[in-house]
Formats: structure tokens, C-alpha cells, sequence
């Protein structure tokens, strides 16, 4: 390879690690990034996530509980001996020759009984149960599903409004840095005046009081941007100390959809009181089983191995009448029906009073803009007659100050509406879904 090759190969490796440190470093400051990082870490959603898995192997197992066989084993060996009284003699005895003994019965016992046997039960007629519990627990998942839903919305508005609040105070620390500049840059020009003699050194001290005020006033918000940003990375899951510069959120308003997925909970929710009214008939439904056993089974050692067979049969349970406690139990069931469908109702009343309330505040915080950007407009050409009549000593630094502060306070003003402009579409765009 040539010097030149290598060189040219050296500096493409370069340029394509420094883009992919400036994605990466980029992607950190973005609403997008935090968003994505709080739907991974959140505990809540991986909890619903890790029902619907356990959920799964329910439906495996309540499945093999109705159509799959039960195997088992079975092994006794019960001794039951009498004290025998024989030709005047008194023993221990398995099988005595008369009745005159002391112990159990011996027609019921037979001494010595020996078990071994392999039982088999196989479930029948159970295909109406299988369907009941298999919708119960798909219901259930369909519940999770939809609470994943609405908690990643929730979570999506919380982040949003932590990032508008740590953007905030960032804002604010911009606009006091940009007010320092233009007090340096006063400064330099009143430097030069005090050497015509055409101000008093007094107004360049005042000018620099005024500086550090502003910034104690920057340092304070630093660190409430620090401390909301720590907060957000607490937020997201993220573990990280580092100091980022936040990119401008796009916040957009939706359009008004009408229909809302919230409602959609409660219809899952009566869905599962319904299964739950089908659940409680299962008691009261014949349970039919066939059972069949094959092994050992006999009282008489020496010819035990003649007492290998086998058994087979059906069993039939079926509760007929328990007091009517079903029919109390589906009437507690519809009352709870009733109170979602209240609930339900209730929200859907709630819901339309957000919108509502949320578009008439978008619209004044929209109006305040306006009027917060034609005072600055006016402000601005004021600031500009103000360092004229600044340069040229027609006007003391103290009026210029006292402009500045107004200036700096409704700049701030502007830049905390623009922000909860932002909020206002974010809580309008969670209400409007």
C-alpha cells in the first residue's frame, strides 16, 4: 500500500468516527432520546410485558388441567398383626387359624396388603371450561396490552413536560447570557467616554454591579436546569451525570380525533366481569373423568405375583343445588358491571371538559405571545435610542439599567410562555387520543 493510500485511508476512518461521535453525543439532547430510553427502562411497562409472558404459560397450563391425562404412581405395603392365643400360647400373627385373638379384624385387614400401581385420569367433556378459562386469561392480556398503552402515554407526557421544564431554565440562562454581552460590550463604550471625560467612572462601577447580579441570577438558573435535567435522566432510567445542551422540542397540535382510546380499558374491563359470570358456572358443570389403574394388588405373599391386574372406570361429580349462591354471586357481579359503565361515563365527560379547557388556554397563552412580542419589538427600538443617548451622555446609566432589567424580565416572560405553549399542545395532544 502506498503513503498516500494509507493517509487516505486513515483520514475516511477519522471523519466517519467523528460523525458517529457527533450522532451519538447529538441523539443524547433530544426529546426523541429521552422518550426512547423511558419506554425501555420503565418498571411499570416491563411489568405488564412480564405478565403477558407469564400469561402464556397459563394458557399452557390450564390447558394440560382439561385435555391432558394425569399419571401417577402408587406403592403401600400395610401390616396389620393380632396377638393370636393358639394351643395355649400367645404370638404375634399375620393370619391366625381362629377368632380368638386380640388386633383388627382380620376379614378387614388381611394381615399383609401389598400395592403397587400406575393410575392414569383422563378429563372429559371439558372442551366449554377450556374455552372459558383460555378467554379469561387472553382478556387479561388484552388488558395488559391496553395498559402498556395508556402508561407509555402517560409516560410519554410526563418526560415531555420534564424535558419543557429543564429546557425552561436553560432558556433562561441563554437570555442572561445574551444581556451580559450587551453590558460588556456597554461597557467597553463607557470605558472609552470616561476617558473623554464624558462620564463618571461611578457608572462603569454601576454597570459591573449590575453584571454580577445577572450573573448570580444565571448561576441559579444553571443549576435549576441541572437539577431538572437530573430529574428527567431519573425519569428515563438513564445514568449519566454529564452536561448536554437540550435541542429545541417540536411540539405539534393533533387534530381533533373525538374518539378517545382511554374508554377503551373499561370495555376490556366489563368484557372480563362477563368471564368472570361464565367462570363462576364451572363448579356446576358435570365433571367427568375416566380412570384406570394396572399393578400389584394383593394381601398373600407367597402367590403375590398372581395378584398383577389391572382396573378401569368413570367418575361422575355434579353439584346440583348449593343454596343459590350463583345466582347471588352474578347479581354482585352486574353491580360491579354497572359502576364501570358509571365510571365510564363520567370519564367521557371529564375528557371533553380537558379539551376544552386546554384549547382555551392554548388560545390566551397564544394571544400573550403576540402582545409579549410587539411590546419586545418596541422595546428593542427603545434599547437602540437608549445606547445612542448612552454614547453620546445624554442619558445616565441608571436609566439605561433600569431599561435593561425590563427588557431582560419580559424577554424571560416571552421565553416561559413559549414554553408552556409547548406544554399546553403536549397536555392538549395527551387529552385529544
Amino acid at each position: 500500500m502506498t503513503l498516500d493510500g494509507f493517509c487516505m485511508k486513515h483520514w475516511v476512518l477519522i471523519v466517519c468516527g467523528f460523525f458517529l461521535f457527533y450522532g451519538a453525543a447529538h441523539a443524547q439532547n433530544s426529546l426523541d432520546y429521552y422518550l426512547q430510553e423511558a419506554m425501555i427502562n420503565s418498571p411499570v411497562l416491563e411489568g405488564y410485558r412480564s405478565g403477558n409472558r407469564q400469561n402464556e404459560l397459563r394458557v399452557k397450563s390450564v390447558y394440560a388441567l382439561y385435555r391432558k391425562p394425569k399419571i401417577g404412581l402408587q406403592g403401600n405395603i400395610v401390616a396389620a398383626p393380632v396377638l393370636a392365643m393358639e394351643g395355649g400360647k400367645t404370638s404375634l400373627s399375620f393370619s391366625p387359624s381362629n377368632n380368638n385373638y386380640w388386633g383388627f379384624d382380620t376379614a378387614v385387614t388381611d394381615g399383609v396388603s401389598y400395592q403397587s400401581l400406575v393410575s392414569i385420569s383422563q378429563p372429559l367433556l371439558n372442551s366449554k371450561k377450556l374455552g372459558i378459562e383460555i378467554d379469561g386469561i387472553n382478556n387479561q392480556t388484552d388488558i395488559n396490552n391496553q395498559n402498556i398503552t395508556l402508561s407509555s402515554h402517560d409516560l410519554k407526557k410526563l418526560v415531555v413536560d420534564a424535558y419543557l421544564f429543564a429546557y425552561m431554565h436553560q432558556q433562561r440562562s441563554d437570555h442572561l447570557d445574551g444581556i451580559l454581552r450587551l453590558l460588556r460590550s456597554n461597557k467597553a463604550v463607557l470605558e472609552r467616554l470616561s476617558q473623554q471625560s464624558l462620564c463618571k467612572p461611578s457608572d462603569i462601577s454601576r454597570l459591573a454591579i449590575e453584571s454580577t447580579t445577572i450573573k448570580e441570577q444565571q448561576e441559579l438558573e444553571r443549576g435549576l436546569y441541572y437539577n431538572s435535567l437530573t430529574q428527567l435522566r431519573m425519569l428515563c432510567g438513564i445514568m449519566d451525570s454529564s452536561k448536554v445542551v437540550l435541542t429545541v422540542p417540536l411540539m405539534h397540535k393533533s387534530e381533533f380525533e373525538g374518539l378517545t382510546q382511554f374508554t377503551h380499558l373499561y370495555d376490556l374491563q366489563i368484557r372480563s366481569l362477563e368471564i368472570q359470570k361464565q367462570k363462576m358456572k364451572l363448579p356446576y358443570m358435570p365433571q367427568l373423568n375416566l380412570n384406570a389403574s394396572m399393578g400389584l394388588n394383593g394381601i398373600y405373599g407367597r402367590s403375590i405375583y398372581k395378584n398383577v391386574g389391572m382396573d378401569f372406570g368413570v367418575t361422575l361429580s355434579w353439584n346440583i343445588f348449593d343454596g343459590k349462591q350463583l345466582k347471588y354471586h352474578q347479581r354482585t357481579v352486574d353491580i360491579q358491571e354497572d359502576m364501570v359503565g358509571f365510571e365510564k361515563r363520567s370519564f367521557m365527560v371529564q375528557h371533553m371538559n380537558h379539551i376544552v379547557q386546554v384549547n382555551g388556554d392554548l388560545t390566551s397563552c397564544n394571544r400573550r405571545i403576540g402582545l409579549l412580542e410587539n411590546q419586545l419589538i418596541e422595546y428593542g427600538d427603545l434599547m437602540n435610542v437608549y445606547q445612542h443617548e448612552l454614547a453620546i451622555g445624554s442619558r445616565t446609566v441608571m436609566e439605561y439599567i433600569l431599561l435593561l432589567r425590563e427588557m431582560a424580565s419580559l424577554q424571560v416572560k416571552l421565553s416561559d410562555l413559549m414554553v408552556e405553549r409547548k406544554q399546553l399542545i403536549n397536555t392538549y395532544n395527551y387529552w385529544n387520543w
